[in-house]
């Protein structure tokens, strides 16, 4: 069928969506029915009528009254080809334009990741921390500006040494960049959403999913292992907005890549730069709706969601006794 796919849009086949694409083979097997009754038409007119002296009129009015109808109808079957056709030069403008447009924001967001500046005095080391580099003698360090994607591993440290047992690193994400200093990596990450809000857009126009993941999984690798514990931190409940930024990371596994470990004694997941707090790794994690986990066979209330085929992750389900569905793509 693809040369009959081919035919219909001048080449472009991979711009029809699956319902265009079963338009297209209902149109052609309709047209090579209509040929065969044609033929066969004929075929069972003249066998009648062989050795017989009819008159060729009366095989014409035969032929023209079978044949008025049929062409009416194939005239709506070039309409209905038509339009097969409009929707593959829609689908390939739509995608002309997105791509335009989602190249554009890869850029912006690599000149902003160039751009990005941070004074490490906004988060200062925690009181703790202090006293205990003054009785070991130690000087304390002098405050940094960190520039560039430097800046995400400096952004990290500073919160690994501001945390306290009654102060979490999520708290001071919060308090110290999101609330006190949003200029550091608001821009950043608002960037950030709206190219995967862009490519998420896709599905509303009849693209294949398999070809959004392609353009969310350029995104992804633009991503180092700093910017997207920083992600992960960005994208927490109650952080940024009532879930959707989370839930494009979650439909696009954006954390796949995240360098995570697995803690078999404590059944838990871990990383160096994280809150070590389950729950926060379980937000990114989906629950399977009752119906999937009917269709699987499994009773696990839980997928690997955000962290994709990212093997700790699946480990840890596994581990847990929660087995894991197949990834959608």
């Amino acid at each position: 069928m693809d040369a009959i796919y081919k035919l219909f849009t001048n080449g472009k086949i991979d711009n029809l969506d699956p319902t265009t694409k079963r338009l297209a083979s209902v149109l052609f097997y309709v047209a090579i029915g209509i040929i065969v009754f044609i033929v066969g038409l004929t075929v069972v007119d003249v066998a009648g009528h062989w050795g017989v002296a009819t008159p060729l009129g009366t095989f014409g009015d035969f032929f023209g009254g079978v044949l008025n109808p049929i062409l009416a109808f194939l005239t709506v079957i070039g309409l209905a080809v038509t339009i097969v056709m409009q929707r593959a030069t829609i689908s390939t403008s739509t995608l002309q334009r997105f791509e335009t447009t989602f190249f554009n924001l890869l850029d912006l967001h690599n000149k902003i990741v160039d751009e990005l500046v941070f004074d490490s005095k906004i988060i200062p080391d925690s009181a703790e921390r202090r006293e205990m580099l003054r009785i070991a003698n130690v000087p304390p360090e002098e405050p940094e500006i960190a520039r560039g994607r430097a800046v995400f591993a400096v952004i990290l440290d500073r919160i690994a040494k501001a945390e306290t047992n009654t102060v979490s690193r999520v708290e001071i994400y919060r308090e110290r960049l999101q609330v006190e200093n949003n200029h550091v990596l608001g821009h950043y990450f608002r960037n950030l959403y709206q190219i995967l809000r862009l490519a998420d857009r896709l599905k509303h126009e009849s693209i294949d999913p398999e070809t959004i993941q392609t353009y969310t999984a350029i995104v992804r690798a633009q991503l180092s292992a700093n910017e997207l514990a920083l992600l992960f931190y960005n994208c927490l409940q109650g952080m940024v907005d009532r879930g959707e930024f989370k839930q494009l990371v979650i439909d696009y596994r954006i954390l796949e890549h995240l360098p995570l470990r697995y803690d078999r004694s404590a059944k838990e997941l871990y990383h160096e730069n994280l809150p070590t707090e389950s729950n926060y790794f379980r937000e990114y994690l989906v629950a399977v709706p009752p119906g999937e986990t009917a269709k699987h066979r499994v009773p696990a209330p839980l997928a690997p969601g955000a962290f994709g085929t990212n093997p700790k992750v699946h480990e840890f389900l596994l581990d847990a006794q929660l087995p894991i569905l197949p990834v959608k793509k």
